[in-house]
């Protein structure tokens, strides 16, 4: 069909194999996400930065990123605001992204210019840092988003690895209902459902962190 997209493609066969789109399931959750509280949005973003920045430190030392390590204590600093009101955490959250943005990482050229901040941890980090310090709905939204990326290109490397060639449209669509994609799809819903039915109180916080944490 002409002009049909590769999501379109993927639909009926994501479909068939009862597995989720993800543009489905991120429509979702920016809508749920926009009903959710600023502390609420804020922890979703935190647990997303730090399971992102979990998988990035299981990497061997050599294919750790420094400026990525830089940011491993922001989803703790979100937390420790969000659940503790701390001033201290606020500001040195706020410091991180100041610096950020003075520094050449903060730039918009493309693959011309330094990449350690494109990287999906180190960007999920700055967007909770974002969500937090201004309020940023979209950051909050864009951090979960980071998930499904690491997720996608994680997926798309081990079907590479395993000799899966069958086209660029179809190992688009064996990535998307991958089980490492469709498990942070759940993830994903699970916690904003979570959120949107009970808000964030400290048990609810304990509940999404260990989702988030486990494998």
């Amino acid at each position: 069909m002409s002009g049909e997209t590769w999501g379109d493609m993927a639909r009926p066969v994501l479909e068939a194999r009862g597995a989720l789109h993800p543009v489905d399931v991120m429509g979702t959750i920016r809508q749920r996400m926009a009903a959710l509280d600023l502390n609420s949005r804020v922890a979703l973003a935190a647990a997303v930065a730090a399971r992102l920045i979990a998988m990035h430190m299981r990497l061997a030392e050599a294919e750790q990123r420094p400026y990525t390590l830089e940011w491993a204590d922001a989803p703790d600093l979100a937390w420790s605001v969000v659940l503790a009101n701390d001033r201290q955490a606020f500001e040195s959250l706020r410091g991180k992204l100041e610096v950020f943005r003075q520094s050449p990482f903060n730039h918009c050229d493309g693959q011309d210019g330094p990449d350690d901040a494109d990287d999906d941890a180190v960007a999920a980090c700055i967007y909770t840092a974002e969500a937090l310090c201004e309020a940023n709905e979209e950051s909050a939204y864009w951090a979960a988003h980071r998930l499904v990326d690491w997720a996608f290109a994680s997926a798309s490397d081990i079907l590479e690895s395993g000799g899966v060639h069958v086209g660029p449209a179809a190992e688009f669509i064996e990535g998307l209902s991958h089980p490492l994609v469709q498990r942070e799809l759940r993830r994903l819903l699970e916690a904003v459902q979570l959120l949107d039915r009970e808000g964030l109180s400290a048990s609810t916080a304990k509940e999404l962190r260990a989702l988030f944490e486990a494998a």
